[in-house]
């Protein structure tokens, strides 16, 4: 069985962590340790005695702060439904046991995905998109599929495409690799690099990199459903629109040298 230590041995990428964050987390371990009565929460995640002699335990002031962040997953995990109080003498003297719904989330879903959400660098997301993209991957946790992640690569990419009209000028009905063919072409795109010292293929680099994110990301799912197993390859897809959208309202867009010097 794993432990909280094992998938989190550092602890502050676990301090990282909102409860409900956590909460899928510790379903999962709850899952192998329930008994008939159900489990005892606390047993859930305290280190074991071969874990302690072999070190594996968070040091004193970081443990305290995990065990307050453990409490309060475990206290929204309880509000939200996803586990209730055993049924008679045992409840009453601190015993859990999954509900339907907490079953399904712990049935839903491997370690390896959870880890890499718990690593995901929240902050290289786009101020644009960062909320609803967040708001997706924890949603993705507690789902058997991964339509929550695709929805967020979907309307980030959107996100994108009314940057680049927004800032190049464009209509509604220009959209896809036309439309970045168009606004990063170098020498007639709003958005193309201008820079004529540089060699022709360093300037076309920016307008392979927008058609790249469209069809390499934006496209297949926009044109058919994608496998289940594919979650690591939509977490990666969710940080390229975030550079697209970098490339959009910097300020070399803004200045107005820059835009006197691009003609539509």
């Amino acid at each position: 069985m794993s432990s909280l230590f094992e998938l989190f041995p550092d602890p502050d990428q676990l301090l990282k962590l909102v409860p409900e964050e956590l909460a899928p987390v510790l379903l999962k371990l709850a899952l192998p340790r329930q008994q008939s009565a159900g489990f005892i929460p606390h047993a859930v995640t305290e280190p074991s005695v071969i874990e302690l002699h072999n070190g594996k335990a968070y040091p004193i002031p970081k443990a305290q702060m995990v065990d307050k962040l453990v409490n309060s997953a475990w206290r929204w995990l309880e509000r939200e439904g996803f586990i209730d109080a055993t049924a008679g003498i045992n409840g009453d003297n601190g015993w859990k046991s999954f509900t339907q719904r907490g079953l399904n989330v712990a049935n839903g879903q491997d370690f390896s995905q959870l880890r890499m959400l718990a690593e995901f660098p929240k902050a290289l997301l786009h101020p644009t998109i960062r909320d609803a993209a967040w708001s997706a991957l924890i949603r993705s946790t507690n789902a058997t599929a991964q339509t929550p992640l695709v929805d967020a690569v979907r309307d980030a990419f959107i996100k994108v495409e009314e940057a680049v009209r927004a800032a190049g000028g464009y209509l509604p009905k220009d959209f896809g690799e036309p439309l970045m063919t168009k606004a990063f072409e170098p020498d007639t795109g709003p958005m193309g690099d201008r820079d004529t010292t540089k060699p022709k293929k360093e300037r076309l680099g920016r307008q392979t990199f927008f058609i790249g994110a469209m069809n390499t990301y934006r496209n297949p799912i926009a044109h058919r459903h994608i496998r289940s197993d594919l979650s690591w390859c939509l977490l990666r897809a969710l940080r390229t629109p975030s550079s697209c959208l970098s490339w959009c309202v910097t300020p070399e867009f803004l200045r107005p040298d820059s835009i006197t010097s691009r003609t539509l």
